[in-house]
């Protein structure tokens, strides 16, 4: 009888033994998938991040690579519209300088002459003009009332005149110079080259 209750108490602990057994493997086992679990989602975060940094590198290297080409062919655009601008302004002043020699510059620039005049009545002026209209120095002067002098200058690279007079401190420009130079804001805003 002994041995039957050895035998029951030994089976009892093998039993106890047993579970607490099992009981620990579970917890191992719970425990190793809540670390794996654990360590799987730091790596999928992990992955995440470093997918996510490079995504974002990568936005950031595209932009900036946009924003050059974009630089870059707005001044494509600017150049090319500046040359355009420039090759108009030199047709209009080579036909501005033909203009200069025939009969009806000869006759504006003593019309222009003679309104500046009018604006400085007797007062002594300097009148400037371009070195080929030298030979309309005196009808040029005998348009004002006060001492004239004339005096050709190499800022008058068209023609037309420029009249300072000292006293008043007015300068009248009635140049071909200055209202081409006066075109090309107005070129600018309505030739539809504008380079937004």
């Amino acid at each position: 009888m002994n041995d039957a209750k050895t035998n029951n108490f030994l089976n009892a602990i093998q039993k106890y033994a047993d579970k607490q057994k099992q009981d620990m493997q579970q917890e191992i086992e719970t425990f190793k998938a809540e670390e794996m679990k654990k360590a799987e989602d730091e790596g999928l975060k992990a992955a995440y991040d470093i997918i996510h940094k490079e995504m974002e590198n990568n936005k950031t290297v595209i932009t900036r690579e946009f924003a050059k080409k974009e630089k870059e062919s707005q001044d494509e655009l600017f150049l090319e519209r500046a040359k355009m601008m420039q090759t108009v302004f030199d047709k209009t002043t080579e036909k501005l300088i033909a203009y200069t020699s025939t009969e009806e510059y000869k006759n504006k620039l003593t019309l222009q002459a003679q309104n500046i005049a009018k604006l400085f009545g007797n007062k002594s002026c300097i009148i400037y003009i371009n070195e080929k209209d030298r030979n309309f120095a005196n009808q040029l002067q005998d348009c004002f009332g006060g001492e004239t002098q004339v005096k050709a200058t190499p800022e008058i690279k068209i023609g037309g005149i420029k009249v300072y007079c000292e006293e008043m401190n007015i300068i009248a420009d009635e140049t071909l110079d200055s209202k081409l130079q006066d075109q090309r804001q107005w070129f600018t805003e309505n030739s539809g080259l504008k380079v937004v």
